[in-house]
């Protein structure tokens, strides 16, 4: 399953109606930091938000920051907002960016210094940058067999020594959580933690991988397989070769848009027609944590069902209504005056809980 909605549809929801229950959570592309690395790093269950309207100086070790992705555009508006100049004060003040990267991204072709570089080589870049900073040499193994010049990452680690505090070192979502350490670390000995990167507590979750999915199926544990989206016939590692996988579960019920890959291995199971998001209600999470409502904008097109409607009728909630759901969840952690609750909600949102270790 891809990422659910805070209402209703928790893992602990469904497994205190259904003990037996497994909960599993899949998405082929990873958009965030790995959340084992902040585990590492600091002991909390968070997430970094990078504020770049505060940051002068920002590196970037293979993370594309102004992708179109889930935090593609509050990203985009906070750097526009460091590059903004309306007279020569600001000029001195504009922030510069480092980038390091594999492949031209939008990020790139900002960057007032641009170093092409293999993603394997991203460990070895900024224990390198770490030293130079810091300098300790905790992380000189880690440096061991980069082959570039050392010129660029003594100026890159002097410019950030010389704005501490206002400066930034981002690591990019798909690299290994070493790199993620390592970018903390720098950000931390530089006085920018609470200052250009927060921490944002994340919900408390014990969602599955797919790969420990794939072993329960494997195991024969799996007598009834829910799919709500996603399509991992398509986008699950290959070496699961899931679309047999899915073939030995018994019953099999899919809630999609189309047919698609998944649907076509799952002949004899349910197939269930998904709402439109476009047609739903739901609530979800921004960058920083603020949660949002999902409104419909349109009217129900062919009586498809929500993520929300599915797990309620599974575990046989009294009034499975999405919006009903929406507004149980929302007014119960609020509290004060439901209707009034209800409504500062879909103007303003909710801001969860930060932490700053």
């Amino acid at each position: 399953r891809i990422k659910f909605t805070h209402s209703f549809a928790t893992a602990g929801a469904v497994e205190g109606e259904i003990p037996r229950a497994r909960w599993a959570e899949y998405e082929p592309v990873a958009d965030e930091a790995p959340a084992g690395a902040a585990r590492a790093a600091f002991g909390q269950n968070v997430k970094p938000l990078y504020r770049f309207a505060k940051a002068q100086r920002i590196v970037s070790l293979d993370a594309d920051l102004l992708r179109p992705d889930a935090n593609g555009l509050y990203y985009a508006r906070e750097f526009a907002k460091g590059r903004r100049v309306t007279s020569k004060a600001d000029a001195e003040k504009m922030n510069r960016l480092y980038v390091a990267e594999s492949s031209f991204t939008l990020t790139g072709s900002m960057a007032d210094h641009r170093l092409r570089l293999a993603s394997s080589h991203m460990v070895a870049l900024a224990a390198a940058l770490a030293i130079k900073v810091t300098g300790s040499d905790t992380f000189a193994p880690l440096a061991a067999g980069l082959d570039l010049n050392p010129k660029g990452v003594d100026e890159c680690a002097a410019d950030l020594r010389d704005h501490r505090g206002a400066c930034v070192v981002v690591p990019g979502a798909h690299l290994p959580e070493q790199v993620h350490v390592i970018a903390y670390a720098i950000n931390a000995f530089l006085g920018n933690s609470g200052a250009t990167v927060d921490f944002v507590q994340l919900p408390a979750s014990d969602a599955s991988s797919i790969k420990g999915l794939a072993t329960a199926i494997g195991g024969g544990s799996v007598d009834t397989l829910v799919i709500l989206g996603g399509n991992p016939a398509y986008n699950a590692p290959a070496d699961l070769d899931w679309a047999a996988l899915q073939k030995s579960v018994a019953n099999v019920v899919r809630l999609g848009y189309h047919l698609d890959e998944t649907s076509a291995v799952s002949s004899g199971g349910t197939q269930l027609a998904a709402a439109h998001y476009l047609e739903s209600w739901g609530d979800t999470r921004t960058v920083d944590g603020t949660i949002v409502p999902i409104q419909p904008m349109i009217l129900p097109l062919f009586g498809g069902l929500t993520e929300l409607e599915v797990l309620a009728r599974i575990i046989g909630a009294a009034n499975p209504d999405p919006y009903a759901l929406v507004h149980e969840t929302i007014t119960g952690m609020a509290g004060g005056d439901p209707e009034n609750t209800f409504r500062q909600f879909l103007h303003d949102g909710l801001l969860a809980n930060s932490a700053y270790p």
